[in-house]
């Protein structure tokens, strides 16, 4: 999985690094995961949460703070203009998204719930709700409206979302480039290349039409975007065969075989992001000449957030067993 990933040392980042290092142990493990799925009575998993720095404090988390307080405590640690960048204006992105898609369905700025991290504050955002936004936007959310504005094929929720998706992951591969770093180019071309796989079986899965793949798919420097429309009218088995070639083919194969077994692309899903989010962002672990470990923090942590805003989902509105057992990945 790939193979030749540099590293590069940064002096500047020692003490940042080594502190977020020590932070790396709080996250929870998949062990300690598996076992608050498992735990029936919900005043336990809170408490378990609370000693993992969770605010537990209403017995209700709010994960949008969550999320929040984990990009301010990160952009705290960059000390490079284009790595501050990269953490904010992913956030203008998200709400930018949030914006094009309140416009459509006629939804007032007022009722928006918008991060508060990234570089547009509320009143430009009120602006762009507004259509004034020309001389508001970084130059890389300019590029991002002009994507927007080019790529969008129909106006509905779905294809706003789409098509923000893209322009993000471009964006991030675009910034990991400006930072010379391989760590983070190959975190993020890993990302896009199980990205299309799940889009690929989960229209595949439910017969969507092939346009629909075509407009779904993220485009990418390592672009298989070609191969993967042509196979789509193939059976899984084939597919799965087809992509035996890439790095990640061993855990597509693994993800694959259990949900031949139990009927869900959960399990296919969950072999993927726990290689992405797991493994290869485990590489970075204990190196604290550099920044990489902090990226990786961010992203681990991002991933955790959303997997408890899962689990207290579930819980909390008395999800089937089933249904706890898929999340458990």
């Amino acid at each position: 999985m790939y193979y030749n990933l540099k590293f590069k040392e940064d002096l500047n980042y020692v003490f940042e690094a080594s502190l977020v290092n020590m932070l790396m142990y709080k996250l929870l493990t998949n062990e300690e995961y598996s076992r608050l799925v498992e735990t029936e009575n919900i005043e336990n998993i809170y408490s378990s949460l609370g000693e993992r720095g969770y605010n537990t404090s209403s017995k209700e988390i709010d994960f949008f703070k969550e999320e929040s307080n984990l990009l301010s405590n990160i952009i705290k640690f960059s000390k490079n203009e284009v790595l501050t960048e990269y953490y904010r204006i992913q956030y203008d992105i998200f709400n930018l998204k949030t914006v094009y898609k309140a416009l459509l369905k006629g939804e007032p700025f007022e009722s928006l719930r918008l991060y508060s991290n990234g570089t547009l504050s509320s009143e430009a955002l009120r602006l762009i709700y507004n259509d004034e936004y020309k001389s508001y936007l970084h130059p890389d959310l300019m590029e991002g409206v002009k994507y927007f504005e080019k790529n969008l094929q129909d106006n509905t929720p779905f294809d706003i979302d789409i098509t923000w998706d893209k322009y993000l992951n471009i964006f991030f591969l675009k910034k990991s480039k400006e930072l010379d770093n391989d760590f983070m180019t190959k975190f993020h071309q890993l990302k896009i290349e199980i990205q299309n796989i799940m889009t690929l079986f989960r229209l595949k899965m439910f017969n969507k039409d092939y346009k629909t793949l075509q407009k779904s798919l993220i485009p990418s420097e390592k672009d298989y975007s070609y191969l993967f429309l042509k196979l789509y009218k193939e059976d899984l088995d084939i597919i799965v065969s087809k992509l035996s070639f890439l790095d990640i083919s061993p855990y597509l194969k693994r993800g694959y075989e259990e949900y031949k077994r139990k009927g869900s692309l959960t399990f296919l899903e969950n072999q993927l992001y726990s290689l992405l989010y797991d493994e290869y962002l485990s590489l970075a672990s204990n190196r604290i000449f550099g920044y990489d470990i902090i990226f990786a923090y961010f992203w681990r942590k991002k991933r955790e957030i959303e997997k408890v805003r899962l689990l207290l989902a579930a819980k909390t509105n008395n999800m089937s067993k089933l249904f706890l057992e898929k999340i458990r990945g």
